[in-house]
């Protein structure tokens, strides 16, 4: 069991790129192609992309701490297309300074965050909420968002996937 959820994570991570592409078929073949697609032209943008290191850096101004995410990928099955649906992931400090989760920024426009805005003392718990609209999808989708904190591995990425059905 925990290595399928080893493999599904990694899967996942390898799908943060992919965050607002379409996908209408399911399985390896169109995930695999869909990395191929889009993997170069995302690094590009990257790279370019001045809000995120000033996010990188704003987390890094406070004490640096650690943390923990029960669960960094979700799983929300099947979806009926225009259907809205969210997942809290629960974060815990196991620093010993307080943690300060400064922003969290979603992959695309159909994933909206909310998140603990309050300093999380050490042993304490906070929480990040992902909404995804299904609105504009069919077919298997994979999203993304970084959470940017006060850690020396920030931002951190949650992932889901979210298989969209069309309701006959």
């Amino acid at each position: 069991m925990k290595k399928i959820q080893v493999l599904l994570a990694s899967v996942a991570l390898g799908f943060v790129l992919v965050s607002c592409n379409k996908t209408n078929d399911s399985g390896a073949q169109g995930a695999q192609s869909a990395v191929e697609a889009t993997s170069s032209q995302e690094f590009t943008a990257l790279s370019e992309d001045q809000p995120r290191e000033d996010a990188i850096k704003e987390a890094q101004n406070h004490p640096l701490t650690q943390l923990v995410i029960s669960q960094p990928f979700y799983n929300f099955g099947d979806v009926k297309k225009g259907e809205q649906v969210e997942h809290t992931y629960e974060i815990t400090n196991t620093g010993d300074k307080p943690l300060i989760i400064s922003s969290v920024k979603p992959g695309c426009g159909c994933t909206a965050p909310e998140y603990t805005k309050d300093p999380i003392l050490p042993g304490q718990k906070g929480q990040v909420k992902l909404k995804f609209d299904s609105s504009s999808f069919e077919g298997l989708q994979q999203k993304s968002a970084e959470v940017f904190t006060n850690t020396e591995k920030s931002p951190v990425v949650l992932n889901f996937t979210a298989n969209v059905i069309n309701p006959s």
